[in-house]
């Protein structure tokens, strides 16, 4: 069945190509250059070899490709803004509102079309006022034009040169563009650089997703610390810009968590995300990485600026690799569906406090500092609201009550979290250590690792059977005690 919209969209990507085309004929630009890649493919004892590979690529998807179009706002401005409105014009009398959104991509869509004349005169005469309302922030046509540009940005970028049309590729992005336009829903990707993880084959489980980087986007992770940001092109569009102390750390994987909502309604994905990768800290997965995640619509080219979130990974290479099978995956969204539910509680609760303590200790460089933020979780637990006095026997009894059944492993409880009580405050009040004077650095390592174990067991089980509380506690201590003569 003929679309004669579809038809319209497709006929102005075609033209717009071929005017880009005639453009750089004229200013004397190749249509296609030469740009190197780093490539970073494992090595045969551990690690990664890097080497660079020559590319010939448009010169609109070059490394530097913010400056091809910066060249084509000004050569192409005349003409181009005006057809887009032409033709979003016709989208706006097809479709009417169901055009506007309020999505995760509309940041990165503002961002990159607001700088033209003809948008920044569509914005003035349409106004705005209206976000948070419930009604759309601009008219329908402001948001039709920057859903055509995005498209043509991509088209443009995707052909391996401007001069050759591919009418099949402007045909598929006319699909997704009228899709998304005529659609209630918008999808967002939350995209995480992991190490520490080992996979035989890319897997999924609901909104989760993980897969192998590619050797492209290993090769610009491990040269972050190095690399331009001019130089960060299409092949490694999916990874987060890089933070100022931003330093790869052999990631190899990705982690995308995906969510889908309202394109009427801003999506804010950062709970999601902070969910599930303390469960994956929770249920001992250790993942490692930079600390950040891209943020990007789906279709990718609706948000070709990316925004990065902070997400608390492990800051140092892995110690070890642990196996994540497709299994596992099931285990990890619904202990990230309880941890969620407590992160998004209005008022301040013990539960998300403590889980965020977990997240503080297990991210820390420091084991001192780790073994604090571990005892500051588990007092979250074992210390409800009811008495203050001795808060350190009461937090060494009711965890080894709460934590054990049989005597004798109540007692060994016991014994460990009055040590790691004793070495909290020691860290706390000035010493170094323990008791002791000196205590060694293995020593302290060790101890760090059992308390991070320790709290995230106690966790699993809070989350499981419900939060304790002091008749709980009251509860545990009351049934081991013998009957009165």
């Amino acid at each position: 069945m003929e679309d004669p919209l579809h038809e319209r969209v497709v006929g102005w990507l075609e033209a717009r190509r071929a005017a880009a085309a005639r453009v750089l004929r004229e200013q004397g630009i190749p249509p296609r250059v030469q740009i190197e890649v780093t490539v970073a493919e494992p090595g045969p004892s551990g690690g990664h070899q890097t080497h660079s590979e020559a590319r010939l690529v448009s010169v609109l998807a070059a490394p530097n490709y913010f400056a091809g179009w910066a060249m084509l706002y000004q050569w192409l401005q005349p003409f181009l803004d005006l057809e887009a409105e032409a033709v979003a014009q016709a989208m706006v009398r097809s479709l009417g509102d169901r055009v506007c959104f309020e999505t995760a991509a509309a940041p990165g869509l503002v961002a990159r079309s607001m700088a033209t004349p003809t948008l920044l005169d569509l914005s003035g005469r349409i106004g705005d006022g209206l976000a948070g309302s419930g009604r759309p922030s601009y008219d329908p046509l402001f948001y039709a034009v920057l859903l055509l540009r995005q498209s043509l940005f991509e088209y443009l970028a995707a052909l391996p040169s401007v001069e050759h049309a591919d009418v099949a590729l402007a045909a598929s992005l006319t699909s997704e563009v009228l899709n998304f336009a005529r659609g209630a829903t918008a999808v967002w990707v939350a995209r995480i650089p992991v190490a520490g993880l080992a996979i035989e084959d890319d897997m999924a489980f609901g909104p989760l997703r993980v897969t192998r980087l590619s050797p492209e986007e290993v090769g610009t992770l491990i040269n972050y610390r190095s690399l331009p940001l001019s130089m960060i092109g299409r092949g490694t569009d999916g990874l987060p810009m890089p933070f100022s102390s931003y330093v790869g750390m052999s990631e190899t994987l990705a982690l995308e968590v995906r969510g889908t909502g309202p394109k009427s309604e801003a999506a804010d994905p950062r709970l999601l995300v902070e969910a599930v990768v303390l469960a994956f800290h929770l249920l001992e997965f250790p993942i490692a990485g930079g600390g950040a995640a891209a943020l990007m619509a789906e279709p990718r080219w609706l948000s070709m600026v990316r925004t990065n979130t902070p997400v608390p990974l492990i800051p140092r290479g892995p110690s070890s690799m642990r196996t994540l099978e497709p299994a596992s995956l099931s285990r990890i969204l619904a202990m990230a569906g309880k941890v969620q539910q407590e992160l998004a509680a209005t008022r301040p609760s013990p539960a998300a406090a403590a889980l965020r303590r977990f997240t503080s200790g297990v991210t820390r460089a420091d084991a001192r500092d780790a073994i604090v933020d571990f005892v500051i979780a588990l007092e979250s637990l074992f210390l409800p609201r009811g008495p203050r006095g001795e808060m350190g026997f009461r937090f060494t009894v009711n965890g080894a009550a709460y934590l054990a059944e049989r005597r004798e492993e109540r007692m060994a409880r016991f014994a460990f979290l009055r040590e790691l009580y004793e070495a909290r405050s020691a860290v706390v009040h000035g010493s170094y250590m323990g008791p002791e004077a000196t205590k060694s650095a293995a020593a302290t390592a060790k101890l760090c690792l059992d308390a991070r174990a320790l709290t995230g067991a106690a966790l699993r089980k809070a989350l499981d059977d419900g939060w304790p509380d002091q008749a709980m506690f009251t509860g545990l201590l009351l049934d081991d005690m013998p009957p009165p003569r």
